[in-house]
């Protein structure tokens, strides 16, 4: 999903054709990405794209493939963002991606309906994306996603959350080989520290993790995410006093 879409629409208030020329060119140098990856496009959304892997065909290693996919989508985006004017708003894309059993068939009415996928899968995929922007990251991995990657790719855990089913999982972006060298042992004391209550030095690393350059929106986020935690356990020694 295209992350600030409301922004950049409202950008071409008085502009509908170039608003719609603007989308169609972004759709048609990410779509690619997926179906020469063997991905299958399910649906359009507005400026949302909905894709899913080994379906209706086997595909080997369909984790990889869909990590691939996201990461050439990526990379166009900022060859689009390269392109734009400076008045321009630049394309922020945001994509989740989770591995799982999903219901696929021809679903709808009699009337009308479409080959698609449906399930706690899909669902979680796209909590997912929603993360992005809370978590300032422009790909989010599902657990079983990153383990099935991790032999290929440089997958970074970012935090734990809660998933629908109630149970907590662990979220992860992909890094590159020089991003993955310079920041993973800080990260990993850094996520330690934050998971240990050990906050003070939580908020330290993040400060110098920050510094680095890379994955500065997270750190910045993973900062006051922190903060507040620490504040909450402050408050419950208080009341425990």
């Amino acid at each position: 999903d295209l992350r600030g879409f409301a922004r950049l629409a409202a950008s071409y208030a008085h502009n509908a054709q170039g608003l719609v020329q603007l989308i169609h060119n972004y759709m048609d140098q990410t779509l690619p990405a997926i179906t020469r990856n063997s991905g299958t496009v399910d649906k359009l959304v507005g400026d949302g794209v909905v894709a899913f892997w080994n379906a209706p065909h086997t595909v080997d290693n369909h984790a990889a493939q869909s990590v691939k996919a996201a990461m050439e989508m990526l990379a166009q985006i900022r060859k689009l963002n390269q392109m734009l004017t400076p008045e321009e708003v630049p394309f922020v894309l945001d994509i989740g991606i989770n591995t799982g059993i999903a219901v696929l068939g021809d679903i709808g009415s009699k009337r009308k309906f479409n080959y698609t996928a449906l399930g706690e899968t899909v669902r979680t995929a796209d909590g997912l994306e929603n993360l992005c922007k809370q978590y300032g990251v422009n790909i989010i991995l599902g657990e079983t996603t990153a383990t099935q990657v991790a032999n290929q790719y440089h997958t970074l855990e970012l935090d734990t959350v809660d998933s629908e089913t109630g149970t907590m999982t662990r979220i992860y972006t992909v890094l590159d080989d020089i991003q993955a060298q310079t920041v993973r042992e800080s990260h990993n004391r850094m996520l330690d520290c934050y998971y240990n209550g050990r906050y003070d030095q939580a908020i330290k690393l993040c400060r110098e993790l920050r510094n680095l350059g890379i994955l500065t929106d997270y750190y910045q986020a993973m900062h006051h995410r922190i903060k507040i935690a620490r504040m909450n356990q402050a408050d419950e020694n208080a009341s425990s006093t």
